[in-house]
């Protein structure tokens, strides 16, 4: 099955791989010349694989491939979070450096959450701060640095995000909306951080994998321009030897 999905200035088109299986694709009618086709699909994978009643979804050929709770969440409403998300004027680089100046804050914020008895079961980040000294939690300035640098600091990130996700979810409302307005923040940022840290790591690791591609491929050719040197240096060898030997 195919759906046509009208996205202001955007086609859409879902079509279905298997029962709760979709491979999600569009097509902009204009204002398309400054758009990343491979950035638009890390942003659309990544904010909708941080929403709850969707199992997966990453980016395949040239859509995304989304795994869902058809019984929870149906075509129309992804079809909402593909819009919204392709809304965003900010670009990776932008909502990163946002999202990590916040970083100290969501830090805390799990620190306090292992100190109040109203959450069970504790978030795992939370109780991981729980277990450090007291205090508030400093971080030192990170950056947008591209490949495993960048990976290494968001495997640190990322589970505090997941984890402070999934709290806002299931803990009471009043003690989530408590703490986040405590923390100046929302669920909504929350939300949005969660997805820029998860298009960052996908960012990383297409970018490293690229790098790598490259680094091969340099290797290649530097091996075949070495060879090609070295024969060229041992004929105007043989020739020398043989001008030599020519009585």
């Amino acid at each position: 099955k195919q759906r046509n999905l009208d996205i202001n200035d955007v086609r859409a088109w879902a079509e279905e791989q298997e029962p709760g299986v979709i491979l999600l694709t569009w097509e902009w009618t204009e204002g398309t010349e400054n758009r990343d086709p491979a950035a638009d699909r890390r942003a659309v994978a990544s904010a909708l694989s941080v929403r709850q009643r969707i199992k997966s979804a990453k980016p395949s050929g040239n859509g995304v491939l989304v795994r869902y709770n058809a019984e929870e969440i149906d075509k129309k409403e992804i079809a909402e979070l593909l819009r919204a998300t392709l809304a965003v004027e900010d670009d990776l680089k932008s909502r990163s450096n946002e999202m990590l100046r916040r970083v100290p804050t969501y830090l805390n914020l799990a620190q306090k959450l292992g100190r109040d008895e109203r959450i069970s079961p504790l978030p795992g980040a939370a109780r991981e701060m729980s277990y450090r000294r007291g205090g508030p939690v400093k971080a030192a300035p990170l950056q947008m640095v591209p490949g495993f640098r960048l990976i290494s600091r968001l495997h640190t990130i990322l589970p505090v995000l997941q984890s402070l996700a999934s709290w806002s979810r299931t803990a009471p409302p009043e003690v989530v909306e408590n703490h986040l307005s405590s923390a100046g923040l929302s669920r909504e940022q929350l939300d949005l951080d969660h997805a820029t840290a998860h298009e960052m790591m996908l960012f990383a690791r297409e970018y490293s994998s690229e790098k790598a591609g490259e680094i091969g491929r340099k290797a290649g050719e530097l091996t075949s321009q070495a060879t090609t040197i070295g024969r060229e240096w041992i004929r105007k060898a043989q020739e020398k030897r043989q001008a030599t030997d020519k009585p």
